[in-house]
């Protein structure tokens, strides 16, 4: 997908951070954001550049599941990456 996201050199990508809900909101938070940091250095290394990438951490804000039992937690412990909507020339 690096490669991929690579040759799109005039597009910018949001690396967003999710979490479950189990623990302390400021920890998810951290956590989130450690997550979307590792994928964000991983599609570095795969060629995308770094003013390419804009990361967004939301801990437990935005859960894609209920988080009412573990299965859908797990749905929640994510990262989404998106293309960004490019700007008008």
């Amino acid at each position: 997908i690096g490669k991929a996201m690579a040759q799109l050199s005039k597009a910018s990508f949001l690396v967003e951070g999710h979490t479950c809900d189990l623990g302390a909101e400021s920890y998810n938070h951290r956590l989130s954001e450690r997550r979307a940091t590792a994928i964000l250095r991983h599609l570095i290394r795969h060629g995308v550049r770094d003013d390419q990438l804009v990361q967004a951490p939301f801990g437990e804000a935005e859960p894609v599941a209920p988080n009412t039992n573990e299965a859908n937690r797990s749905k929640n412990r994510r990262v989404v990456i998106r293309r960004m909507a490019s700007s008008p020339s």
